[in-house]
């Protein structure tokens, strides 16, 4: 190594706080993140929930359509 990396290798860095300010303002971007994930949450089951009643109703529309075709003959 170099003079100077020797140099700057014995400096000791003590790390400073951070400020109150900024953590407050972290923990709200905390809190919206977890509100924001929360609704991505509702609305995706709220998709699955209509999605699968989707599903139950092409299944009863098909076998009631079945049963009259059978009923006719």
């Amino acid at each position: 190594m170099s003079g100077n990396f020797r140099r700057l290798d014995s400096i000791k860095v003590e790390k400073q706080p951070k400020p109150v300010v900024e953590l407050e303002s972290e923990g709200e971007d905390v809190v919206r993140e977890r509100v924001e994930e929360k609704e991505v949450d509702a609305k995706a089951d709220d998709f699955i929930k209509r999605f699968k009643q989707q599903l139950r109703m092409e299944r009863l529309d098909s076998i009631l359509r079945y049963r009259d075709i059978l009923n006719r003959h």
